[in-house]
């Protein structure tokens, strides 16, 4: 819906995509919980992206609007705590995975195609 607002009043493919981007990752970070573990919030740091900064001002807005439950109230301000202190060790979106697509092809034995991107529960 906002990418086709956004394109009819002549907004810059850039600002679109952006706005777009925010929108659709906007509940995320409020979906935090203290009991994540590590690989959780690694996830959502690159769900995220270069929007992240931008999506705390956003959340902060959020629930500034509406009457947040007493025990969630510090959650945002946890998970920034979080982020930087995974941040510090390491560039988590950096992070690259050992294998190329290639090489998991030969190593699985199959060609390219959209069952590389299925993921599976082991």
């Amino acid at each position: 819906m906002v990418r086709v607002t956004m394109n009819r009043l002549k907004f810059s493919n850039e600002e679109i995509r952006d706005v777009a981007a925010l929108v659709s990752l906007h509940m995320r970070l409020g979906e935090y919980r203290p009991e994540w573990t590590d690989s959780s919030v690694k996830r959502l740091i690159r769900d995220c992206g270069s929007y992240l900064d931008d999506l705390f001002i956003l959340t902060r807005c959020d629930q500034s609007a509406i009457d947040i439950p007493e025990e969630f109230r510090n959650y945002l301000s946890e998970l920034r705590i979080r982020i930087d202190a995974l941040n510090a060790i390491t560039n988590v979106l950096r992070i690259e995975g050992p294998l190329n697509g290639d090489e998991i092809m030969v190593i699985l034995g199959v060609g390219p195609g959209a069952h590389l991107a299925r993921r599976k529960s082991f």
